[in-house]
């Protein structure tokens, strides 16, 4: 509440409530999440003022655009909205002609009182932009929800020596667990290790990283399944060992700038988890390497590649988006290049997915596209 005392009587009045501050408060990738399914019509947001608050460049409209600029937020790349403020107020009278567009009319933004003569009350809905689930407690301090001690979410990576001026290409996956989204701050010892640079896949890129803070060891991620669907993650990061290392030693995944967090859809409720680096010892295996298979995307049957430094045992294994299991094979291969026929009759639909193959001490997984003619 907020009171004018003392106000003359009789002069015409324009009451605007403004507040422009703590732009990050309350965002997190599952409103992200949340946004995305709206642009792609998975689930719609259910309110027009939900709908204001995933407008973030005020433009009318709820695009990609958007979704980038709260990434930004979100990674601490910016600290305020470039067109808009960390919040707006509307009239709470105002009646919208369509509740699911909101944008279809001007909804004024102040309260107009045209020469007072007597105590007037006006009440307005503020909106956290950003906030899409009502989360906003109107402070810096407030957080989407009582979490306790959530469950932690492995990112897996393979632990090994580096020696100094060595480069070498670092994978995070999350192995068979599907997640809709998750964001995190990865802190490594500047003292040992440099990043070199983000290498990209379909799914992960530069602009899902910050890299503000690079300098001081900390790069911060968010990132979202594109298809609304729960998905494994995968991303590989190149570094510059500057001294001799063990990787374990000198990486480590927490929340100093964005907060570690990763969502899940578990029987129709958001599961939120604690996502944390798990590290596995591998011997290196020169010569071995999944490929692309061939075609991609593919309508008939596919051809699934793979190099063995060798003759040994393998399993080869496709699974779907929900990890549900696809095919799997296990038997003997020759040394070097290996051939596995995937047909279409082996799969349930069109989509994206995931073909893993494991030696003993080393597993990789690639994706690929089915769509049936």
């Amino acid at each position: 509440d907020y009171a004018f005392l003392y106000v003359m009587d009789g002069p015409s009045y324009e009451i605007r409530p403004e507040k422009n501050a703590h732009a990050t408060n309350i965002l997190s990738t599952l409103y992200m999440i949340f946004i995305s399914q709206h642009i792609i019509g998975v689930k719609l947001l259910d309110s027009p003022y939900k709908m204001i608050a995933a407008d973030a460049n005020r433009s009318g409209t709820i695009t990609t655009l958007d979704q980038i600029q709260f990434r930004k937020l979100i990674l601490g790349v910016d600290t305020s909205f470039s067109n808009n403020t960390s919040w707006r107020f509307i009239q709470s009278e105002l009646q919208f002609t369509d509740t699911s567009n909101p944008f279809a009319d001007e909804f004024p933004e102040y309260h107009w009182i045209e020469n007072l003569e007597s105590d007037t009350t006006l009440d307005f809905i503020a909106i956290k932009v950003g906030d899409v689930n009502d989360s906003a407690l109107g402070n810096m301090f407030a957080e989407l929800e009582e979490r306790g001690n959530p469950p932690s979410s492995p990112i897996i990576v393979a632990d090994r020596d580096l020696s100094a001026g060595e480069i070498a290409e670092v994978e995070f996956y999350t192995g068979a667990e599907n997640l809709n989204g998750c964001q995190f701050t990865l802190d490594f010892d500047p003292r040992f290790l440099e990043l070199v640079s983000i290498i990209p896949n379909e799914d992960v890129g530069p602009a899902n990283f910050g890299l503000k803070q690079q300098r001081e060891g900390l790069i911060t991620f968010s990132w979202d399944a594109p298809s609304g669907v729960g998905q494994n993650l995968t991303f590989r990061l190149q570094f510059k060992a500057l001294e001799a290392l063990r990787l374990s030693e000198v990486i480590q995944l927490n929340s100093l700038t964005t907060k570690a967090e990763a969502y899940r859809v578990d029987g129709g409720t958001w599961m939120i988890s604690r996502p944390e680096l798990a590290f596995y010892e591998i011997e290196e295996q020169p010569g071995f390497d999944l490929l692309q298979n061939r075609p991609n995307p593919f309508s008939d049957r596919t051809e699934i590649g793979f190099v063995l430094p060798e003759g040994m045992s393998a399993e080869l294994t496709v699974f779907d988006v929900n990890n549900r299991l696809i095919y799997q094979t296990r038997k003997h291969y020759y040394a070097g290049l290996n051939i596995e026929k995937l047909d279409k009759g082996l799969l349930t639909g069109n989509g994206i997915y995931y073909y893993r193959l494991e030696i003993e001490g080393a597993v990789k997984v690639k994706k690929m596209i089915f769509i049936e003619d």
